[in-house]
């Protein structure tokens, strides 16, 4: 953590490879939690739940902000926790392709509520889209 300021989480994702955003909208709304498996290893510790994600959308000027209510690390959870939590994650995230979010390497787990479309934030002005999950002040 940085500025002993509260944070929160900016994170990118790529429709492209990935499949349409507007499915994780609706999960994040309607089942109240969106469960995001994510490559990289985020460390639960440096946050204060719950705090904000922020997503942006690779290639557009498509932004997103919702409720991060825990980050949960792999090996903290059952063997079991992807096919259990399957409908937590759009149908593009629930197929063995070259979709990330299958699960087969995920190292941390984000779960995601009242994702909404934004205008871009202040807090991501001078920032480029992150590579992996970056802490930003709020």
């Amino acid at each position: 953590m940085s500025s002993g300021k509260k944070q929160g989480l900016y994170v990118s994702y790529n429709e492209g490879k990935n499949g349409p955003f507007d499915e994780a909208v609706r999960i994040s709304n309607e089942l109240g939690c969106l469960t995001w498996l994510d490559k990289s290893r985020v460390d639960p510790r440096h946050l204060i739940y719950p705090t904000e994600i922020f997503v942006r959308l690779k290639g557009a000027e498509r932004y997103f902000r919702g409720t991060l209510l825990a980050i949960a690390s792999r090996d903290a959870l059952h063997e079991d926790f992807v096919l259990g939590e399957i409908n937590h994650r759009p149908i593009a995230w629930r197929t063995e392709s070259d979709s990330p979010q299958w699960g087969v390497d995920f190292q941390s787990v984000l779960f995601i509520g009242g994702l909404r479309a934004i205008q871009k934030p202040p807090q991501l002005e001078n920032r480029n889209p992150p590579q992996r999950p970056t802490y930003v002040d709020l």
